[in-house]
């Protein structure tokens, strides 16, 4: 990969991080998963297995309610 485009990559997704810290996570794992669109290599690739996709699912839902009941 190019190195401006990882630079790019890397701020764009510190951006959305501020809004809630897994979704960034959730969206590559899923993209990872499900489409061509990205390709991850080890050990980056063990984002896409299903159990780290569930974990992150539950841990956007606890970072969610947590932060609308406080």
């Amino acid at each position: 990969m190019d190195p401006l485009l990882s630079i790019f990559s890397a701020f764009g997704l510190s951006v959305s991080a501020g809004l809630n810290a897994y979704i960034p996570l959730l969206v590559i794992a899923l993209l990872a998963r499900f489409t061509d669109l990205i390709r991850l290599d080890a050990p980056w690739d063990a984002i896409s297995n299903g159990w780290v996709i569930a974990l992150l699912v539950l841990l956007s839902l606890v970072e969610f309610f947590a932060d609308n009941i406080t």
